[in-house]
């Protein structure tokens, strides 16, 4: 008997339980969630972002003095080759010029166009500039 009263009572009772439906609020502002959390969501990511260390090396005054030297330098002789490219008095005979461990040459075609050719370590550049 006391099962029966028990399964009465249970089948009585379960229509008296409902459920909610489940509902999804975005949190992130930038998926329309609250505006109000922007702030409060970048901080937290700020705190987490560890920005890359970039290791330079230290160059002594001397070095940089040297590559200041070298730097100006090669600024002048490209200066005064294009400003007095008309004028120059280039021979037939291949020269060059050497600043540290750059090497700048130049060579005279039948055209007479001149060709620049800059060498350092392992790279070689050349321009051709025509003679106008």
């Amino acid at each position: 008997m006391f099962k029966a009263v028990l399964l009465l009572v249970l089948m009585f009772s379960a229509g008296v339980c409902a459920a909610e439906p489940l509902s999804f609020s975005v949190v992130n502002p930038s998926f329309g969630g609250n505006p109000l959390n922007g702030s409060h969501l970048l901080s937290h990511a700020s705190k987490q972002y560890t920005p890359p260390v970039v290791e330079r090396k230290k160059q002594s005054d001397l070095d940089y003095f040297a590559s200041q030297i070298q730097r100006r330098t090669l600024s002048a002789i490209a200066s005064e080759f294009t400003s007095n490219l008309r004028e120059m008095e280039l021979g037939d005979e291949a020269e060059q010029f050497v600043v540290g461990d750059f090497t700048i040459g130049y060579d005279l075609d039948s055209e007479g166009n001149v060709t620049l050719i800059m060498n350092q370590d392992d790279q070689e550049i050349e321009i051709t500039v025509p003679r106008f």
